[in-house]
């Protein structure tokens, strides 16, 4: 099994080395082992690391991560509750790239001027409650 350097992860994911130190540190990316003193991850590693960076990316905190990750505790509720939230931010995307597209089709100079963006934004903000 071949080991990579600190470097090498961060090359391989785009995660600064300072991070990886870090997620060792923290317990929620251990380093595989040492060799002269510096940290060694293994494929596996790199793979919960890719893991957390989408995660991250969907909004979950490092202590929910740890969470998810650790092994102890059951993860699928706490995955549950992030998909609910999920879909609301998208449901919310959606209405804010709606918006968007209405304004840039009026060919108004200024969005607060766009009647057909005010329009959108009422039935957007109405969808939402």
């Amino acid at each position: 099994m071949e080991l990579l350097a600190i470097g090498e992860v961060a090359s391989r994911t785009g995660v600064p080395p300072s991070t990886l130190r870090y997620y060792d540190r923290i317990g929620i990316v251990p380093a595989t082992g040492r060799a002269g003193g510096k940290r060694r991850y293994d494929g596996r590693a790199v793979q919960r690391l890719r893991a957390v960076v989408l995660c991250q990316r969907a909004g979950f905190t490092l202590e929910e991560i740890a969470r998810l990750l650790d092994g102890r505790t059951p993860w699928q509720r706490r995955a549950r509750q992030k998909l609910v939230e999920l879909e609301g931010r998208m449901d919310d995307l959606r209405r804010a790239i709606g918006l968007l597209d209405a304004a840039l089709d009026c060919g108004c100079r200024k969005l607060e001027a766009c009647g057909r963006a005010a329009h959108l934004a009422d039935v957007a903000a109405e969808a939402s409650l």
